[in-house]
């Protein structure tokens, strides 16, 4: 009897860690048909990405080159076979533009109601189009020949500011875009004599200004240290002048303070003209009045950015806090709330930032840093 339970338990015991090891197996086999699946799904999805991108770029394309043909219709053929390589993110030859010469290269054309320019009664050239088609080898060829960077009264560069690496769906627009690529743009066109400080009346922006309106922290600090006027008012013509740069971007937004602090962590907040520095501070006084006091997350999280902004350009200019923004300097706000969201270095948004329609409560600064 004994005996045979022990041969029923031994065969028990062998069905267990057979059904354990089938199990096992079982389990490892969902696991990497689960895998398969997952991977076959990020394939479709990067395949049906790419199928839209393309059709995307080949249809913008398509409108770059019926735009551009409208615009150099009389120009000779050779011109037209450059604008239409231009287009096609085709290289441009150093012999073909020798041929061509600056001042050919340098003519305007004309724009047609296709151009983007029209209302604005731009004229068309050759580094135009590079610009325009995203073709930066063709832009610095033709720039080595003599094209000139300050047609349209700095279009190149306020072109340059907006223009994202990649083309970017708008829905998922994050806080600090990638502008890299179009930041190459703006690069060459301070290198060769480019005015930084160039303006508009449409919008009343100057660049640094244009900048800060698109995210575009690179494109603020290159501006910035190639000499752009933080404080540089737009005039309207007619006698009145517009916020600076400063300013303007003197505000409790979460963006704003970010780039305000990044700006100041390079130190160009510091040792301001007086009454320069009294304008805005006397802005920040204003800011500062109305978050004393505040509770809740969302508020809290704004005294946070603007101290640690605050801090930077009373600290530059060798200013002690007075007023509401004394107040204000001396709340507390919990570890727990506060933040940016670039670490140090970053220049755009990591790739697993959260799009702004995506963001539950309000930013999702997790970057605890002062600059110190």
């Amino acid at each position: 009897m004994k005996r045979g339970l022990k041969i029923a338990a031994g065969v028990l015991a062998a069905l267990v860690i057979v059904y354990v090891a089938a199990q096992e197996i079982d389990d490892r086999r969902i696991a990497y048909e689960d895998a398969q699946w997952e991977k076959q799904q990020e394939a479709d999805v990067a395949e049906s990405n790419r199928i839209a991108f393309e059709a995307y770029f080949n249809h913008w394309q398509e409108k770059n080159l019926k735009r551009s043909q409208a615009s150099f219709a009389d120009a000779p053929p050779l011109v037209k076979a450059v604008v239409h390589d231009i287009v096609m993110g085709q290289p441009v030859t150093d012999a073909r533009l020798a041929v061509l010469g600056k001042q050919e290269i340098n003519r305007g054309y004309p724009e047609t109601p296709e151009e983007y320019g029209y209302k604005h009664g731009f004229t068309d050239t050759l580094l135009r189009e590079a610009v325009l088609s995203r073709n930066y080898q063709a832009a610095e060829a033709l720039v080595r020949h003599g094209a000139d960077v300050n047609y349209n009264g700095g279009e190149m560069a306020f072109t340059a500011v907006g223009m994202k690496t990649n083309f970017t769906n708008v829905i998922s627009y994050i806080p600090y875009p990638d502008f890299q690529f179009g930041n190459q743009f703006l690069t060459l066109y301070l290198e060769n004599s480019g005015d930084p400080n160039a303006y508009k009346y449409d919008g009343m922006n100057n660049l640094v200004s244009a900048a800060n309106g698109e995210n575009n922290l690179q494109g603020v600090l290159i501006l910035l240290a190639n000499k752009a006027d933080p404080w540089f008012e737009v005039p309207d013509g007619k006698g009145y002048f517009y916020s600076s740069f400063f300013v303007s971007n003197a505000n409790a937004g979460p963006w704003s303070c970010e780039m305000a602090f990044r700006v100041a962590l390079q130190g160009y907040y510091d040792n301001a003209p007086p009454a320069k520095l009294d304008q805005l501070l006397k802005r920040y006084q204003t800011i500062a009045a109305q978050y004393i006091g505040v509770t809740g997350p969302s508020n809290l999280f704004s005294v946070w950015q603007l101290q640690r902004v605050l801090e930077l350009i009373l600290k530059g200019n060798h200013v002690e806090p007075t007023g509401a923004i004394a107040e204000l300097m001396a709340m507390k706000v919990p570890d727990d709330i506060g933040g940016f969201i670039l670490a140090p270095g970053q220049l755009w948004s990591p790739p697993d930032s959260l799009p702004l329609n995506k963001m539950p409560d309000g930013p999702e600064g997790t970057e605890r840093w002062d600059g110190q």
